[in-house]
């Protein structure tokens, strides 16, 4: 075995002695000393540069949340969200309705994912459902789009949101109900199918109801989430007292969210051309889901390390932290991890099969694109870290090279959350082993 082989045998047997090096600081690693190698083992801090990078093109259709409601945050400004969905009639799971059918009631079913500020839940939030003026199209949406809803109101109500794993209930306009209900009878021409229903009725829009305390909510786009109809037929007996369902879903329709942000007097006013790289006023580098907001970060001071290195070395450890962030809103969580997304100068997100180029974990191919490494936030630390151990071996060994990466929240297009930091908070420290001379 010669020295190198013997150099690399050692790393999973040192491994818990590394956090025991400083940054400055050397040190020998052997067995008693005798029966192997000496292997010194160092740990470098690699100088990070940042900026703030607006994006313009976050998802907000086929993402399971339509976000709604309004809230102004002293960070990040006011927010406006609002939902807009076509309607699933699903003709096919109705048959004739008998002419002495009798409708009860038609009911808008809700179920919640997503509250930016858990201050009680949402104890007095409320919402209002509107047709649309304009279609929903079949296209693939990003927040900054939106569409025309009327003034036609289909449903309003408040709502107590104290979980998010329960349906809450709010009763359809009854003249809205009785008349499609009608026409389902009548196998009226304008629901004969799901074309000619979304030619008469082109969908509704999700709005907070005005006057209840601001907030923004998830609404789960899934199978919970519908308008069904409640009516009776004619049993064996004649009477009229065979109960029925119909349920007209959401989740299999086109739908997406929209956002309305109004950043002035915060200190993120100035950031508000995309692709453009900024550097606040106040020092502090930012990140926020759903408005496209991220932290850019160059890490091409590693290069400086690897040209300078002589003698055989390895890469025992790389971590990359956030952190500590500050203290925004208590009642307003902060994400729960971040992934480091490749860009390049001009500071837009790479597309590779439906993903986006990130640090991918350690152990996969770090030219793929589906498992992103994650940094985890700890809410004890208030920081997030992450190992991008094999990404730092793949540049160290020239096989794979990005410098510049964004800071991106994991749930950009479900939220809102943001956080600040100071740029000295984002870290690359490398631990790295070599043979003592």
């Amino acid at each position: 075995m010669n020295l190198l082989d013997k150099k690399k045998s050692l790393g999973a047997l040192v491994i818990g002695l590394f956090l025991f090096i400083s940054c400055e600081e050397n040190g020998s690693f052997g067995l008693n000393g005798d029966d192997v190698a000496p292997v010194e083992f160092s740990s470098v801090d690699i100088d990070i540069t940042s900026s703030v990078v607006l994006l313009d093109s976050i998802a907000s259709s086929s993402v399971g949340t339509l976000l709604v409601g309004e809230f102004q945050n002293a960070t990040f400004g006011g927010i406006e969200a609002k939902g807009y969905s076509r309607l699933n009639l699903n003709r096919d799971n109705i048959f004739q309705i008998a002419s002495e059918a009798i409708l009860d009631s038609v009911r808008l079913n809700l179920t919640f994912n997503y509250i930016y500020d858990t201050t009680a839940l949402a104890n007095s939030w409320g919402l209002d459902l509107f047709s649309l003026a304009r279609p929903v199209t079949d296209t693939i949406h990003i927040t900054t789009d939106n569409t025309v809803i009327s003034s036609r109101l289909l449903a309003t109500g408040d709502l107590q949101i104290t979980k998010l794993d329960s349906t809450y209930v709010l009763p359809m306009d009854e003249d809205w109900g009785q008349d499609l209900f009608d026409r389902l009878k009548s196998e009226d021409a304008t629901v004969v199918d799901q074309e000619a229903f979304e030619t008469f009725f082109r969908g509704v829009g999700f709005v907070a109801k005005s006057g209840v305390s601001s907030n923004v909510l998830g609404i789960e786009v899934s199978e919970n989430t519908n308008i069904t109809m409640y009516y009776r037929e004619p049993s064996s007996t004649g009477e009229i007292d065979r109960e029925l369902t119909h349920v007209m879903n959401f989740h299999t329709v086109a739908s997406f969210y929209g956002l309305e942000l109004d950043r002035s007097g915060t200190p993120t006013e100035n950031i508000q051309t995309f692709a453009t790289e900024y550097l606040p006023a106040s020092g502090k580098r930012f990140v926020q889901s759903g408005a496209g907001i991220v932290t850019k970060i160059d890490i091409s001071d590693f290069q400086n390390f690897v040209d300078m290195t002589e003698d055989p070395r390895i890469i025992n450890l790389a971590e990359i932290s956030v952190g500590p962030i500050d203290v925004l809103n208590e009642n307003i969580p902060p994400p729960g991890s971040m992934f480091l997304v490749i860009t390049d100068e001009r500071n837009t997100l790479i597309k590779d099969r439906g993903n986006f180029r990130a640090i991918q974990r350690d152990g996969d191919n770090q030219i793929a694109s589906t498992s992103p490494v994650e940094l985890v936030y700890d809410a004890e630390t208030r920081t997030y870290t992450g190992s991008v151990t094999s990404y730092i071996q793949t540049y160290f060994s020239g096989r794979f090279k990005r410098d510049e990466l964004m800071i991106y929240p994991s749930n950009m297009s479900t939220a809102l959350n943001g956080v600040a930091f100071d740029p000295e908070d984002v870290k690359l420290r490398i631990i790295f082993s070599e043979l003592q001379q």
